[in-house]
């Protein structure tokens, strides 16, 4: 989803400093203090010694010479003065070393906190998202197929029917153990296949099989406790929880070229228009909407369904001018016909197909409406048939001209919870960049 970093110091926060007692840690600042007291303390006793021992005791001799016994007094008082400054030198010393394994904690603590997201957005990522739609897809399917033999006049061949869907599930089940996927995503693939099940034990108690409004996200949540990519609660969580680290990019990011030295700023770039009215639909924590500001983008609108990530966001991009964030549904957005001059999602509408597909439509119709006349949309993605199956839809295609405009072939390990032929797997790793001019 599309999701630079510059955090911004809070003003308030006094700077540190080094090199005062004051500034070290208290323990360091009550030796140094102590030192200085007994110093003070020696070098008045030894001030009142020398003034001859005291008032009470007049030696006229004495006058103007220094005896043995002050000699040694003084001397012993240099190498004490010695020592205090060691003392103290020693204190900023053991501070400055606390500083420094402070600063290099946080330091391995950040790296091992981005090694840790990068791992998990391994298994979190756009493949996982891809076959997990494969799978409610082909789910999905296996219900209708066996929906469609409802009747008394089909029963037989419903029944006949019913140990294919079962072996069906069970190599679907055999499969998606086999995957390297974490705890999460191997629960959503059992509660898929779960709900298939659920469908034909409906069948068998003449309860009927589950029709359409029970694949929407809602109905999945609520009656089957199953959250899918397109689902609200999905992503609030995840960017709550910090699941995606401080930013995740969905596809490579702005400059990351192929072997070709293709990128996605390379068949961008050319669209943008310093003047035009920015939309970024699904902005999650990418630095997309950053980099289209630093490349003149200056009216920006980003949006996404996660309060979470917004805030985030307005917080992490506060100091840039022209940047808004708002939490928005992209299937009912709250802004007025044609408000803007150019707008780009990145994952969002395979998000959505990764779902119950459900709210593809109605968010694409969005896109439309809110697009100027002769403006142009850009959506990334990793299907290579956008052009058909969500372009091509005649709602769309009333509307939009489209094309592909390029792809970018990143090498990168595909993990997918379903077996997928060396096409598909090419197709993974490779991103489509789609252009669409609304019609006026």
């Amino acid at each position: 989803m599309g999701k630079a970093n510059s955090g911004k110091p809070a003003s308030g926060k006094k700077k540190e400093g080094r090199g005062r007692s004051g500034d070290g840690p208290p323990v360091y600042g009550a030796l140094i203090a102590a030192a200085v007291a007994i110093a003070i303390a020696l070098l008045s006793t030894a001030s009142w010694y020398l003034r001859g021992k005291g008032s009470g005791q007049p030696d006229s001799k004495a006058s103007g010479t220094l005896s043995e016994e002050q000699i040694k007094l003084m001397s012993s008082t240099a190498d004490l003065r010695e020592k205090i400054e060691k003392i103290a030198q020693q204190a900023l010393s053991l501070d400055e070393q606390k500083r420094k394994a402070e600063e290099e904690k946080k330091e391995l603590e950040s790296i091992v906190a981005e090694a840790k997201a990068k791992k998990n957005s391994d298994k979190l990522g756009p493949s996982v998202m891809q076959a997990q739609g494969k799978l409610l897809q082909r789910l999905l399917e296996m219900t209708k197929e066996y929906d469609a033999l409802r009747g008394d006049d089909k029963k037989e061949e419903r029944v006949a029917a019913a140990p294919r869907v079962e072996a069906e599930l069970a190599e679907l089940e055999a499969q998606a153990a086999q995957e390297d996927v974490s705890p999460a995503v191997r629960k959503q693939q059992a509660a898929l296949i779960a709900l298939v099940r659920s469908a034909m034990q409906k069948d068998r108690s003449g309860e009927g099989v589950a029709d359409d409004a029970e694949w929407n996200e809602e109905a999945l949540l609520k009656k089957h406790g199953l959250i899918t990519y397109a689902s609200p609660v999905y992503w609030e969580e995840a960017f709550a929880d910090r699941r995606y680290g401080d930013s995740f990019e969905w596809y490579g990011a702005w400059e990351e070229q192929d072997s070709r030295g293709v990128s996605l700023a390379s068949l961008v770039r050319p669209l943008l228009k310093p003047s035009a009215r920015t939309l970024v639909l699904g902005c999650g924590n990418s630095n997309l909407s950053a980099v289209l500001h630093q490349e003149g983008q200056r009216s920006m609108m980003s949006v996404d369904i996660s309060e979470a990530v917004i805030q985030q966001m307005q917080t992490k991009h506060a100091e840039l001018d022209g940047m808004e964030w708002r939490t928005m549904d992209a299937t009912k957005m709250d802004f007025g016909d044609g408000a803007f001059d150019f707008i780009i999602e990145k994952g969002m509408f395979d998000a959505l197909h990764a779902g119950s597909g459900e709210k593809v439509k109605s968010a694409l119709s969005e896109v439309v409406r809110v697009l100027q006349p002769g403006a142009q949309f850009v959506s990334v993605s990793f299907q290579n048939n956008r052009l058909a199956k969500l372009f091509g839809e005649p709602s769309a295609s009333a509307a939009l001209d489209c094309e592909l405009a390029g792809d970018v072939l990143y090498q990168k390990e595909v993990r997918s919870s379903v077996q997928t032929d060396s096409t598909e797997k090419e197709s993974a790793t490779s991103i489509f960049v789609y252009v669409c001019k609304r019609r006026a």
